[in-house]
Order: C-alpha cells, then structure tokens, then sequence
C-alpha cells in the first residue's frame, strides 16, 4: 500500500560509460526521485528536519533527538556503512540511503536499515557515511503519525 501512495513503479533508465569505468546500467524503478516525500506529503505526516554542514552539530541534532526518545531518520552513503560488505569506497561512488537511528551509546549508532537485526556502527564511521553529500548532509527528521483521514485520498492520489 505505501508503494502505491508513493506513486508506484514505473520504469527508466540510463546507460553510462565513463574512460576508466565498465559500463554501467541505471534502473529507474519509480515514478518520482523522492516516492518517500510523496508519501509523507499524501499521508499528512508532519515532518521535522534538521540540517547541518557542521559535524558537531550534527552530532548534536540527533543526540536530541534521541535523548527525547525518539527515533531519527537520517541518509547515510551505503558504501560507507560495514555492514554492506561493497568494496567500492573511492570518491566515484556513493548511494545515499534513509535509515532509522534508535540509539548512539557515543562510540556506536545504533542502526534499523534493511535487516530483521539492529545494527551498530561505530559512531566516526557512521558521521563520515552522514555527510557524504551535500544534499543529504547530517539531515535528520523526525516524524508525526500519519494522519488516518487522509489515507483514502493518498491511495486515490498514487492509483492517479
């Protein structure tokens, strides 16, 4: 149900091929680049955002967040984080990926992404993966229930 609130999929593509690079083949598997913001907008979920160019701050943003028990959406570079176990770490490649921070003891994050089993990441490897990129930069939201009455339109909205 949320992927069709997001918009659903819908396919594209792209072909690159860079002097030094193998050639590679871009899917694109949904209909808007950002199927998340569609849905929190289509559900009425009220958002915080914080965001930082600062490393301290950062750090700080989502330590209140925390420290108000609440759990943090933050982007990370996948090919920073261990636990994806890809090889690739020059500066050609990045994969910005949401992820829920549920705690940070000051050495280790405490990580939800993509697994049925909490994940930790040293807390220098986890700030580096934060702030891989500048649109993306130690942004971290916090996020209001959806709002039920709005449920039957957002599905109307992505069917649409």
């Amino acid at each position: 149900m949320l992927l069709g609130i997001s918009g659903g999929i819908a396919f594209g593509y792209f072909l690159f091929h860079y002097v030094g690079f193998d050639p590679q083949l871009a899917l694109l598997t949904r209909n808007t680049f950002d199927p998340l913001q569609t849905l929190l907008e289509r559900l009425g979920v009220v958002q915080t955002v914080m965001q930082t160019a600062s490393e301290e701050k950062a750090h700080r943003n989502l330590m209140d967040v925390l420290e108000n028990e609440e759990p943090a959406l933050v982007w990370a570079d996948s090919f920073q984080l261990p636990y994806n176990g890809r090889s690739e770490t020059s500066d050609s490649y990045w994969d910005m990926q949401p992820l829920v921070v549920y705690g940070h003891d000051g050495h280790e994050a405490y990580i939800a992404d993509r697994s049925s089993q909490g994940l930790r990441v040293d807390a220098d490897t986890f700030l580096r993966a934060r702030g891989r990129i500048k649109k993306d930069k130690f942004r971290v939201i916090t996020l209001d229930l959806p709002s039920t009455d709005k449920l039957s339109g957002a599905v109307s909205n992505g069917i649409w």
